[in-house]
């Protein structure tokens, strides 16, 4: 610790004592709810999130969207979801001290091919196609990339606001609706894709959100630039959009490749998979303000080999050797799916070939 003479904001000169981690500003304490916001702001990015904003507790008229997704039946299986309902659409009720909402976010786009690469060259030869792995399972998990940069943004924030100040945090974990307090904070708009859009870095980007008891300035919305364009909802191969802005998980490439707990598959679902093995970023490839995405320079989530495109000799080599499995999904998020689902996925893509075939569409 070292002790400075210095001039606050008001003029006045002080005595400060400055710890040797946290924020250099006013360490162990509180000033007023302005300061306060970039004080976090700087710890933030300095911690490596590249997005920042706060949003009030609410709660708002998007969290009661998600009784009407259960009533639809559009989680599926996603229990874990409906199970704290109450909790995800009350704020209140997982922390009754909460005043603001932090809500961070992490790029993650990286200068490698999309899916429509991969899908024209398996249309060219399709002797031993490419896989496509969802752009956030190419390296390690962010759960664990993003809850490892939280513990320690943690600690500095308690260094800077004192041990007494309550903040609770999670990385697509918890009772939370993070996409809603992304939106009410500023980080951008809900696409008509469910998706939350940055005008200027896109959607390619992983939240985290913080519950606190600190008085902070919340963000200002951004508007919805989505206008006409229906790129995303076009996309969809299993139309999975019964309408802008919702999202029948139960249709999603991404949810019957990784979530569902389900061995059998409706088979226009399963005809929509096309050469997908975990996940899908069809929709957030269209959009047109990924275009200029910003690119990640984490070594964490760049693609591992075998990469975003494995052949399929190559999965089918990894699923027979599980020591290769276990080495290579290490502290991955393909693990969420399980050898057991990635095979399952295999054989749903062999019997909608088996259907194009009797069709005569090979």
């Amino acid at each position: 610790m070292t002790t400075t003479e210095n001039t606050d904001h008001r003029g006045v000169r002080a005595l400060t004592v400055r710890s040797s981690g946290g924020d250099p500003l006013d360490p162990g304490t509180t000033t007023e709810p302005e300061r306060d916001t970039e004080r976090i702001r700087r710890l933030a990015l300095d911690a490596g999130y590249n997005l920042f904003g706060v949003s009030a507790p609410g709660p708002f008229e998007e969290h009661a969207h998600l009784g009407q997704i259960i009533d639809r039946g559009y989680l599926g299986t996603m229990s874990y979801l409906s199970d704290r309902a109450s909790e995800r659409s009350d704020p209140f009720q997982v922390a009754p001290w909460v005043k603001s909402v932090l809500v961070m976010g992490m790029f993650y786009e990286t200068p490698h091919p999309h899916t429509v690469d991969v899908l024209s060259e398996n249309k060219a030869s399709s002797s031993d196609p490419r896989l496509w792995i969802s752009r956030y399972g190419w390296g390690r998990d962010y759960h664990r990339v993003l809850t490892t940069m939280n513990r320690k943004l943690l600690r500095n924030m308690k260094l800077a606001f004192g041990d007494d100040t309550r903040l609770r945090f999670w990385v697509d974990t918890g009772p939370v609706m993070e996409k809603v307090f992304a939106v009410h904070a500023g980080l951008g708009w809900m696409g008509k894709n469910t998706m939350v859009i940055n005008p200027t870095a896109g959607s390619w980007f992983f939240l985290s959100a913080w519950y606190t008891d600190l008085e902070l300035v919340t963000g200002d919305r951004v508007p919805d630039h989505c206008g006409s364009c229906t790129r995303c909802l076009d996309v969809c191969p299993t139309n999975a959009f019964p309408e802008p802005y919702v999202l029948d998980a139960t249709r999603c490439i991404s949810y019957r490749t990784i979530e569902t707990r389900e061995d059998t598959i409706p088979e226009d679902v399963g005809d929509g998979l096309s050469s997908h093995l975990f996940g899908c970023d069809l929709c957030q490839d269209v959009c047109p303000f990924n275009k200029k995405s910003p690119m990640t320079t984490l070594a964490d989530f760049q693609p591992r080999n075998p990469g975003f495109a494995p052949r399929r000799t190559e999965v089918e080599a990894l699923l027979d050797d599980p020591q290769a499995y276990d080495k290579r999904t290490r502290g991955s998020p393909i693990r969420r799916a399980k050898m057991h689902g990635l095979r399952r996925t295999l054989g749903w893509l062999d019997e909608a070939m088996a259907r194009r075939r009797e069709e005569g569409e090979t």
